[in-house]
């Protein structure tokens, strides 16, 4: 974290969560946590840009599949699609390469309308959608991060710089409405950003400082 007039700190912690976790990971005492404020805090907010490594999970299930693509009709099928250790249909064998089988199934489910988006799945399927150049599937997934997704805007607008979503990066700036907001996606390292975009972000946030 690094605050305005250039003061900085970083922090690292491993901790498990379970249904019994209590809140307070995040390392500090109550009295560091006095100074930290003291040190950070920007009209009285502090916003924190957090990197997370999730080096296992358990007691969390697959979703079940909307659809079955391994039982198809072998008359109306030429090819198989093998992704990992599973085959999409029976017949001659096309190897995926560098595909995850829980992330194609999904893809595919998309291609059929299925309303299968996740939050947690939506980076690894635009993967997939920009693989195969996919065109459909990347309205469908630009619209689910318009409408539905909970994903934070600085999330969003990395998406859609890498995917240039260009109505996905107006929906962004629209609800970038305070400087926290504005902190909140710039972060600590601007060149993140391209050129234009960050010269659109800065006009916005002269504009709500006038």
């Amino acid at each position: 974290m690094i605050s305005v007039n250039g003061n900085h700190t970083s922090n690292t912690r491993r901790y498990t969560f379970a249904n019994d976790s209590q809140s307070g990971c995040c390392g500090y005492s109550t009295s560091a946590w006095g100074i930290f404020l003291k040190l950070f805090a920007v009209d009285d907010k502090i916003i924190p840009e957090v990197h997370v490594t999730i080096e296992s999970m358990t007691g969390i299930e697959r979703p079940e599949k909307l659809k079955h693509f391994d039982r198809a009709d072998k008359k109306f099928t030429d090819v198989v699609l093998k992704v990992g250790e599973e085959k999409q249909a029976k017949q001659s064998v096309v190897n995926l390469e560098e595909v995850s089988s829980d992330d194609f199934q999904v893809f595919l489910e998309l291609v059929y309308m299925e309303d299968t988006l996740t939050d947690s799945n939506i980076e690894d399927v635009l993967k997939l959608v920009e693989k195969y150049e996919a065109k459909n599937p990347g309205r469908l997934c630009e619209q689910f991060l318009i409408m539905d997704s909970k994903h934070s805007l600085k999330t969003k607008m990395h998406i859609a710089e890498q995917y240039q979503f260009q109505k996905l990066k107006t929906h962004c700036l629209s609800n970038m409405k305070s400087r926290a907001d504005f902190r909140a996606v710039m972060g600590t390292d601007s060149s993140a950003w391209d050129a234009p975009l960050m010269r659109v972000i800065l006009e916005k946030l002269f504009q709500l400082n006038q």
